[in-house]
């Protein structure tokens, strides 16, 4: 539903390759943008799939190419370049209990994908959150801005929206 009505203001592409490398990737973006779709923000869902071409080693290394290469293209099209990455497991716990929020260095391989992002923000629910309904955003890094910031925000994952009011205190 949500993608027949934002049809005009999104496009999909989907490739669930096992396979995929950013060198393959990388062409196949450029001409959706020159040919197909003119588009203002990419998402790469997620960036942590992508391998490259040729080996390189240590998968940290990996990694920090494959993200370096996003951030590259997002130059080169002027776009913005969003990646989602997995956490460790210790950050399930993390947020389950509430104790302590994820943090950029709690990113599965994280050094190098966080050097090269501008803006790292991580999603947190503790149980409490779940019957609240609500979600935490922790503003982690942002290269021209303040961080630590914290946004609660109202969630109903079964249309996939997130939203806030400053009546309820929510950004």
């Amino acid at each position: 539903k949500f993608e027949h009505e934002c049809k005009d203001n999104f496009m999909f592409y989907h490739n669930d390759s096992f396979d995929m490398t950013v060198e393959t990737l990388i062409p196949s973006i450029v001409h959706i943008k020159k040919h197909t779709f003119d588009f203002d923000v990419l998402v790469c869902d997620y960036g942590q799939l992508l391998k490259a071409k040729r080996n390189i080693g240590e998968l940290r290394h990996e990694q920090a190419y494959c993200h370096r290469a996003l951030t590259s293209l997002a130059g080169v099209l002027d776009v913005h370049v969003a990646t989602v990455a997995q956490g460790t497991r210790d950050t399930n716990n993390k947020n389950s209990s509430g104790s302590s929020l994820t943090r950029m260095t709690d990113i599965s391989e994280c050094f190098e994908i966080n050097r090269a992002a501008a803006t790292v923000f991580t999603l947190n629910r503790s149980e409490k959150d779940e019957e609240m309904d609500r979600i935490k955003i922790l503003m982690d890094k942002q290269r021209d801005g303040k961080k630590g910031v914290v946004e609660f925000c109202k969630t109903d994952f079964s249309s996939v929206a997130m939203w806030g009011t400053e009546d309820e205190g929510l950004g």
